[in-house]
This record gives structure tokens, sequence and C-alpha cells, in this order.
């Protein structure tokens, strides 16, 4: 019976949820909907909400917003600082294992690969 049920839920959430690279631009009902929802309770003029799907793709999409900022200031040129947690997790990708070893990144024999911080 339950197991039923489970399987009828996850079928209906599936008709209703798509699963995408969320950088294009498509989404989906459920996500609009709660996108309004949030915008309706956050603080000041905050009325965007870009989601995720891991705390590395968070990092990630921090980190080009920031730069897409500047540049739609016309300051692409920028320097910019990027602040983290001195031996913090901050993710699996390039990037944000970057910043995970900014503070001793010249020890760690994966350097090479790393972005410079």
């Amino acid at each position: 019976m339950v197991r039923d049920i489970s399987i009828r839920w996850g079928y209906e959430q599936m008709q209703k949820l798509t699963t995408l690279f969320t950088a294009l631009p498509w989404s989906n009902i459920p996500a609009i909907e709660y996108a309004a929802e949030l915008a309706a309770v956050l603080p000041g003029d905050i009325n965007h909400v870009y989601f995720t799907n891991s705390g590395t793709e968070s990092t990630e999409v921090a980190i080009q917003i920031a730069r897409l900022y500047w540049d739609a200031q016309g300051q692409a040129h920028r320097k910019y600082k990027l602040m983290c947690l001195a031996h913090a997790y901050h993710g699996a990708s390039v990037l944000a294992r970057s910043l995970s070893v900014a503070s001793d990144a010249a020890n760690s024999p994966s350097s090479k690969l790393l972005c410079p911080m």
C-alpha cells in the first residue's frame, strides 16, 4: 500500500517537474510558485531568486553573479577579491576547490590544477 502511494506520488511529481541544468532559461510551475512565495517574504526590494542543486553550484553561481554585476556596471576589468574561510570546504568544482585551499594552495600537490586566488 505505502509502496503504491509512493510510486503514484513520484509519478505525479515527475509530471510537474523537470530535471535540467539550472543555468538555462527554463523553469517549472512549482519552482516559479515557490520563488514568488520567497520574494514576498524577503527583506527590502529583493525579488529574484536563483535555485541551485548543490553547495558547489551555489558557490559557482555566486561568483558568476558578482562578476556579471561588475560587467553590467561597465567595470568588467575591476579587480575583485573572494573571501572564504581558511581550511573550509566550499565545493567540489575546480573554482570551489580553489577557494577551499586558497590559504595553503602553494603546499597542495594539486595546486597546478586550481584557479589562482
